[in-house]
């Protein structure tokens, strides 16, 4: 009876740690695809001023910050954009020429 006791609590204790490890795994996951995802945005976005005005911004100019952050939440809501999902393949290849 006690044994059971110490192993019902040592696998209670192993479920939590395997949860917490999933949920870290996850959230890791989650930021590295929203980081790679505003690089790629902010590469397209100075590509595409660059074609459209001739001048060359910088990544970290505010008015490039601001329009990448602008199509972000635009792509984000119309469902282009899931940081858990992976990509179409119309959107992946497109990912992968701004990348």
């Amino acid at each position: 009876m006690f044994i059971k006791l110490i192993k019902k609590a040592l696998n209670k204790f192993d479920d939590m740690r395997l949860a917490n490890d999933l949920y870290n795994a996850i959230a890791y996951k989650k930021n590295v695809n929203m980081h790679v995802t505003l690089a790629v945005l902010t590469n397209y976005v100075v590509d595409e001023q660059l074609k459209e005005t001739g001048l060359l911004y910088r990544k970290d100019d505010d008015f490039i910050q601001e329009k990448v952050q602008h199509l972000f939440w635009e792509w984000k809501d119309e469902g282009i954009i899931n940081e858990f999902n992976d990509f179409e393949d119309t959107t992946k290849n497109w990912i992968m020429a701004y990348a």
